[in-house]
């Protein structure tokens, strides 16, 4: 895939038509075409102003994905960070990726998480037991 078809993908992703595009880069629309269509190539100020409008410029250029990352997965990434091994192991096992041995011996098993070691809050948790009809003895 050349720049311009990828130009073209990342202006649909972001649900733009080419006016809406070529408006908010500062170019016209028969540039904005021919940019996608590979007849000419877009200059670095239109780069710029594209990237600010939301256009992945690395993947534009190279064909790889930026590794961009919003307000809240920034703070989510600083703590995972920031965290003892055993919470590590904890948030990978509840995001389904494979589980990570430590020291203090945190268990994530496939089916159901177990966690053994340090303390627990179950302030919050709530528990349904026994859902079911029960069942009569029978009578003598």
């Amino acid at each position: 895939m050349e720049i311009g078809a990828r130009l073209k993908s990342e202006r649909i992703r972001l649900g733009k038509s080419q006016a809406e595009l070529a408006a908010a880069t500062g170019v016209a629309k028969k540039s904005q075409t021919n940019y996608e269509l590979g007849h000419s190539a877009p200059s670095a100020e239109y780069l710029a102003a594209a990237a600010y409008a939301g256009i992945d410029v690395l993947y534009v250029l190279t064909g790889t994905y930026s590794p961009h990352v919003s307000g809240d997965e920034a703070q989510l990434l600083r703590r995972y960070r920031d965290s003892s091994p055993e919470v590590r192991a904890a948030v990978l096992g509840a995001l389904g990726i494979a589980a990570v041995a430590t020291p203090a011996g945190v268990q994530i098993g496939n089916a159901s998480q177990v966690i053994t070691g340090g303390d627990v809050d179950q302030r919050n948790a709530q528990f349904h037991i026994g859902a079911g009809k029960k069942k009569r003895l029978p009578r003598k």
